[in-house]
């Protein structure tokens, strides 16, 4: 590589050092916003692909980071795109507790009609 990134020139050695870092079974995900991007065929044939033979671009973004929240703004969405987004660690306890309290409260209802007549 030199001094300036070129990710169509330098992706196979980046890819190439990220790979000591990995745990054995560990998954790379790598990442580019270049259109004209064409993975070298060496780790095209290692990578997951759709059914259609696409190599699926993932973005994963932290939005309690204010710079990632203005970056993502400017990815572009197309025809056909999944974006997931999952919950803020306290929705799973929410719903947690309105499992809970909608089994509890019918039982507490029942009970104090019971001992009211």
């Amino acid at each position: 590589m030199t001094d300036v990134l070129d990710i169509q020139r330098d992706h196979l050695a980046l890819v190439a050092a990220s790979r000591v870092l990995l745990e054995p079974g560990g998954e790379l995900y790598f990442s580019t916003n270049l259109r004209t991007f064409h993975l070298d065929p060496a780790l095209a044939a290692s990578a997951r692909t759709t059914p259609e033979g696409k190599i699926p671009v993932i973005y994963r973004i932290d939005m309690k980071n204010p710079a990632t929240f203005f970056a993502a703004q400017s990815f572009p969405v197309r025809n056909k795109d999944v974006i997931y987004v999952s919950n803020a660690p306290l929705a799973e306890f929410q719903k947690f507790v309105n499992v809970v309290s909608s089994l509890v409260y019918p039982i507490l209802a029942v009970n104090n009609a019971a001992k009211g007549n």
